[in-house]
């Protein structure tokens, strides 16, 4: 286990090309196929090499920089994103379930089955929830009020006064711009 809600099942034999691996108890879902697995069992998933045996437990939310970060250090061109010049929203790989965590900041996130609630800390002041292999586009609601849905690229939720949602072949993603708010599915 990396942490508490990440199962990292690196290949550890030469030429091998899939992984047995104890599963923990509870639901886990594989990082890159989306498929679900129950535990506690023995499984053994495909090992390509560009693909790490990794897997999401139920319930968490992976808290990740935005996508767009060159670098954590501060920059002086405006060439390149610096997470010291200014971090953004903080995104969050979310596996629904029952759950949560706080990060360094005192960023908060309380994840349900039907949706989550965050709370700004004194770096992150807002959020993209990414829900990866969310399929049915299911009707989203951001403090009671539904947001706007986008078809452009989802770069362009990731910073406005709106909440927006995106749906894409990647799954969803609800762009929270502001302090404490519940994101109701």
């Amino acid at each position: 286990l990396l942490g508490d809600d990440l199962l990292v099942a690196p290949v550890v034999e030469r030429g091998a090309r899939q992984r047995t691996l104890p599963l923990p108890p509870g639901r886990w879902r594989h990082w890159f196929t989306g498929e679900v697995y129950e535990g506690p069992a023995e499984i053994t998933v495909d090992a390509p090499l560009n693909e790490l045996p990794l897997f999401q437990r139920a319930g968490s939310a992976i808290p990740m920089l935005r996508p767009t970060i060159d670098t954590l250090a501060p920059t002086v061109t405006s060439t390149s994103e610096s997470y010291a010049n200014d971090p953004g929203a903080l995104w969050l790989r979310v596996e629904p379930g029952e759950g949560g965590f706080e990060v360094f900041d005192g960023t908060s996130v309380n994840v349900r089955s039907d949706g989550i609630d965050a709370v700004a800390g004194e770096r992150f002041e807002r959020f993209v929830a990414w829900y990866p292999f969310v399929s049915d586009r299911p009707l989203v609601t951001v403090d009671g009020a539904a947001p706007r849905v986008v078809a452009e690229s989802a770069e362009f939720i990731t910073d406005g006064p709106e909440s927006l949602v995106y749906y894409s072949e990647n799954g969803m993603q609800v762009y929270l711009p502001n302090g404490s708010q519940t994101l109701q599915l």
